[in-house]
């Protein structure tokens, strides 16, 4: 069994697995929590008691999502020819992103009380090459970590300052793959309520180490163009 699963747990595998939970996430809040249950006169009690379990099994798995996002974050420092570029790239989908993230949450094109989770990935390719560049300096590590917590925190990045935390617990345990999964324990206390959070501990242990095969455009402007298309099924299903 072990060999089977490690055979075909590629690093596509596991954004495949980040994806899909990721979007199945956000078709709770966009369909079930924006739309069904802020109408639901619409509805007859028996559908929205099935729209409430439908929405809390939804809710679960996506919390498989950010911390597979965080370790191909890990993965995707220590591999990437061009780190420049790298952050070029998230950058440019954090722009891109944020009014569809803002549609769909809000109602509204901008909003700054909560950023989408580009930001907050930006933030933790940022820890990473400082945690990288400051091995062995646990003072300037400790108040690094703090700055850019905090810097979390107050713009209202996706995960806040939790994000960040995980992202350090996680980003220390690279190297080893049992200790990888198991670092997903202490990373993500704050959401010790969704057993499934840590579910995705058993794809890091079983992932093989090869890249597989996956369209990279595909699979990052997978995020605004999902947010976008769920904006316009709310749109429509409120009509």
């Amino acid at each position: 069994m072990y060999q089977y699963i490690s055979k075909i747990m590629t690093g596509a595998s596991l954004k495949r697995i980040a994806l899909i939970t990721m979007i199945i996430d956000h078709t709770a809040v966009a369909i079930i929590q924006n739309t069904i249950f802020m109408q639901s006169y619409k509805y007859s009690e028996n559908f929205l008691l099935i729209a409430e379990q439908w929405y809390n099994w939804m809710r679960m798995i996506g919390r498989i999502a950010f911390p597979l996002y965080i370790y191909l974050m890990i993965e995707g420092y220590f591999h990437t020819s061009n780190l420049k570029k790298y952050f070029q790239r998230l950058l440019i989908l954090a722009l891109v992103s944020e009014i569809p993230f803002d549609l769909l949450l809000n109602g509204e094109i901008f909003n700054w009380s909560h950023q989408n989770i580009f930001f907050e990935l930006i933030a933790i390719l940022f820890l990473f090459y400082f945690l990288d560049k400051c091995r062995g300096e646990w003072i300037k590590i400790l108040a690094g970590t703090i700055v850019i917590a905090t810097i979390s925190y107050f713009f209202q990045f996706d995960y806040s300052f939790y994000g960040i935390i995980a992202a350090f617990i996680m980003f220390y345990a690279y190297g080893n793959r049992t200790k990888e999964a198991l670092s997903i324990i202490p990373a993500f206390l704050f959401e010790f309520y969704s057993i499934f959070v840590f579910l995705s501990a058993v794809f890091i242990f079983y992932y093989n180490g090869d890249r597989g095969k996956i369209n990279s455009k595909l699979y990052y402007w997978a995020y605004p163009l999902h947010l976008l298309l769920l904006y316009l099924i709310h749109l429509w299903m409120i009509q």
